[in-house]
């Protein structure tokens, strides 16, 4: 859970989705024949700070009641 400016926000569905494809992508790109887990974990943590970010952006865009 992140609150922000009193409002909080839970996390939607985090699964493979998010994380397998871009995982995958990188290691094709780089020419790797093995994926460690501190690359998994790095990429959770990225899609967990943007995500983050987007619901910051999103409530700065949003008309006021």
């Amino acid at each position: 859970m992140v609150q922000l400016n009193g409002k909080k926000f839970y996390p939607g569905q985090g699964n493979n989705a998010y994380i397998f494809p871009g995982v995958a992508f990188g290691a094709i790109l780089a020419g790797m024949h093995h994926i460690p887990d501190a690359m998994f974990l790095k990429a959770s943590q990225v899609t967990t700070a943007v995500s983050i970010i987007i619901i910051i952006i999103a409530s700065l865009m949003m008309y006021s009641r």
